[in-house]
């Protein structure tokens, strides 16, 4: 699925098998996109405290209790079906949203009624609650996993000389992949993210803001793609051959053809 915004207005229809072939509705298909974004920053947290775990094992200091560790995971668990579940809540009906239109946008009726299926969002009691639950989630993934990655670097370095150096090593290179995959979730979730804030808080910027938003947005898999390729430590010296820097700047090119084609 490709979710399609139709800016400044608060609505927007979807693209792909899901909806052309499978007759999903798009408020559903929204639903699921936030489900899945949520449920993979909240593993990632899960994976950093689990992390965190283990390597605060070796020190007293920085330890961490069961009861703490087992409770975070229980929330972090919970937290996406409450995260998508208050955004399928402010969907409303067709009606309501055709009453919206003719009222707000009545030069745009017949665009909408030409649409397969389509879905406006206004500004409710589940929605407020939805923008909270995002600040909220963000905040919180970024405290727990900047405080773990802290704790984690400065444990290592105090266990340094009491571990192997074959252990010692292992354990550093799985905190640096950890760091590079939330930096990758963060490619497609921030911008979308973004998006949102972008549409209920409009400026005179807004329009050009949207669409670079939305490109990065709807291009995630080959820019995430892009970022392992040019960040993985193991691709470093592998990415300095001329023909992979000849590839890297085709791959410039497709994306910026693609931004030129939606935009």
């Amino acid at each position: 699925m490709q979710p399609i915004g139709l800016f400044p207005i608060t609505a927007g229809y979807s693209n792909g098998l899901l909806g052309e072939y499978l007759s999903v509705p798009v408020d559903l298909q929204m639903t699921l996109l936030s489900l899945l974004a949520s449920v993979q920053v909240n593993l990632l947290n899960i994976c950093f405290l689990k992390k965190y775990k283990t390597i605060s094992n070796m020190s007293s200091r920085f330890e961490i209790s069961v009861v703490v560790y087992n409770v975070s995971v229980s929330i972090l668990g919970v937290y996406p079906i409450l995260f998508s579940g208050s955004f399928f809540m402010a969907s409303i009906s067709k009606e309501e949203q055709m009453i919206i239109i003719r009222k707000d946008y009545p030069f745009f009726e017949q665009q909408f009624l030409s649409l397969k299926d389509f879905q406006l969002y206004v500004m409710n009691f589940w929605m407020s609650v939805y923008f909270f639950l995002a600040m909220f989630g963000c905040i919180q993934s970024g405290l727990t996993i900047g405080i773990s990655v802290l704790q984690m670097v400065r444990t290592l370095h105090e266990v340094k000389t009491l571990i192997s150096k074959a252990t010692w090593q292992k354990h550093r290179v799985a905190v640096r992949n950890l760091v590079l995959q939330f930096q990758s979730s963060l490619i497609g979730i921030v911008p979308a993210v973004s998006i949102a804030f972008v549409v209920v808080i409009p400026s005179k910027y807004s329009q050009s803001m949207y669409s670079d938003l939305a490109f990065e947005t709807f291009n995630y898999s080959p820019l995430l793609l892009f970022h392992y390729d040019c960040c993985d430590p193991f691709n470093l010296q592998r990415n300095c051959d001329d023909d992979n820097i000849s590839r890297v700047e085709e791959t410039c090119n497709v994306l910026e053809e693609t931004r030129d084609f939606n935009y």
